[in-house]
């Protein structure tokens, strides 16, 4: 992994794109499984790349291992390659970054984690030749929800990814954005926007603080980077209007009697910046002071929160 890690640092354009490149690879398979491969026959070593390619086995890698070392490096590995493509290719990393935020126990398009004990008998099994497509069995496998550190991670390359857009007007202007669109195949940040504020709202909304936490700092992030992106169909306004209602569920839950302080008082953070942005301050305002009367009444100890 190591390895990895160094290689993606001087190639990982060519290393993405050969990784990409295993998940499409036609396999001959033989009439009887007990024959031996004909002459000619191709024979695949599986290495756990699907069409999410390498970025996809690597989430995968990181949710099931719990070694420190090899998790630092898969994540240093997932941060260069994101460094190095994401501005590029706008909407495979946040589809990417979106189905490891909306993974459930039901249906997942990453490769999910297994339980050791399969993923040995697999190995053992596996060590002749195999094939780099899933079977039968594995799509009835039931999938597993990443765990918690993994989600927050996965909001960090999101918050990466809009970083990678920076000093680029064009990421943060609809009209610009949709009339380049017309006339080339780039892609823009803020024809998004309602993806990142989608992935904020799971993190935000979620069962864990850190991830909460992790969610309510790339909402402010989002509120920064587009509170002055104009709507062009609507003069006068701002692009972030139409997100009231997303944001204000998403900090809505911060002000409950049983939520963590720090997750409270990083709500309060956010709204103050959409109170001083007045961009999406109307909706939310009424209802966030609402909760933060309830809360105030339901546990008096928080109550230094106010100062916020």
């Amino acid at each position: 992994m190591a390895c990895l890690r160094q290689l993606v640092q001087r190639e990982a354009a060519e290393v993405s794109d050969h990784a990409l490149s295993l998940a499409s690879v036609a396999v001959t398979s033989s009439a009887s499984s007990s024959s031996a491969p004909a002459a000619g026959s191709v024979v695949v070593r599986r290495v756990g790349i699907t069409e999410t390619g390498l970025e996809g086995a690597l989430f995968g890698l990181l949710d099931r291992d719990t070694d420190r070392q090899l998790c630092s490096n898969v994540q240093d590995t997932l941060v260069s390659l994101l460094q190095a493509l994401a501005a590029n290719n706008l909407s495979r990393w946040l589809v990417l970054i979106k189905d490891v935020l909306q993974a459930s126990s039901d249906a997942s398009t990453l490769n999910t984690p297994v339980e050791e004990s399969d993923a040995a008998a697999k190995d053992d099994e596996d060590d002749d030749g195999l094939n780099v497509t899933h079977t039968d069995a594995d799509a009835s496998r039931p999938t597993v929800a990443p765990r918690w550190p993994t989600r927050v991670f996965a909001i960090e390359c999101m918050r990466k990814v809009m970083a990678a857009c920076d000093g680029n007007e064009n990421h943060f202007s609809l009209a610009t954005a949709r009339a380049l669109r017309q006339t080339s195949k780039g892609d823009y940040l803020v024809l998004h926007l309602s993806e990142l504020v989608r992935m904020a709202f799971i993190a935000a909304t979620s069962d864990s603080d850190k991830l909460r936490l992790a969610g309510l700092s790339a909402l402010q992030e989002i509120i920064m980077k587009f509170a002055r992106v104009p709507e062009p169909e609507f003069p006068g306004h701002v692009l972030l209007e139409q997100y009231q209602a997303q944001v204000g569920a998403a900090l809505r839950p911060a002000f409950t009697p049983d939520t963590a302080p720090d997750v409270t008082a990083a709500a309060c953070e956010v709204r103050h910046l959409c109170c001083s942005s007045c961009c999406i301050v109307y909706k939310i305002y009424g209802v966030l002071n609402q909760n933060w009367r309830e809360r105030s009444q339901g546990r008096n100890k928080y109550n230094w929160c106010a100062s916020f």
